[in-house]
Order: structure tokens, then C-alpha cells, then sequence
């Protein structure tokens, strides 16, 4: 399991935000080596972020064109 954490504001027209993914630093998890497809205990990557953690920073303003 892993922990992310985000903060958004939002105005009238506009809303900005921030946060971080992975909060923890947790690594996947490892294969098995002694399985048949096992490749020497490497990470597990499908479905995890092997990227570590990760910090983000969204903004978007809303222009009211009136039509």
C-alpha cells in the first residue's frame, strides 16, 4: 500500500494545486526467484511506480468567452 497526499484551491475562475505521490519512498515489490518466471528478484513493475516518490503541481484558469 502506498500513501499520496494533494492540496487544491480553488477560485472563481481558477484553482491550483499540489501534492506528492508515493509519500513513503516505498519500493514495489520483488518476484519470487524461485518461481519458474522469477528473474533473479527484480521488481514487479506492472501496476506499481517504480519511479519512487513524486512531487506534482497543477493550475488551470477557466476563461468565460460569454457566448
Amino acid at each position: 500500500m502506498i500513501h499520496s497526499i494533494s492540496v487544491f484551491y480553488n477560485e472563481d475562475n481558477w484553482s491550483v494545486g499540489m501534492g506528492v505521490r508515493n509519500l513513503e519512498d516505498k519500493a514495489p515489490p520483488l518476484a519470487d526467484p524461485s518461481e519458474i518466471t522469477g528473474v533473479k528478484s527484480r521488481a514487479i513493475g506492472y501496476g506499481y511506480d517504480l519511479m519512487g516518490r513524486s512531487f506534482f503541481i497543477n493550475a488551470s484558469y477557466n476563461f468565460d468567452i460569454g457566448f
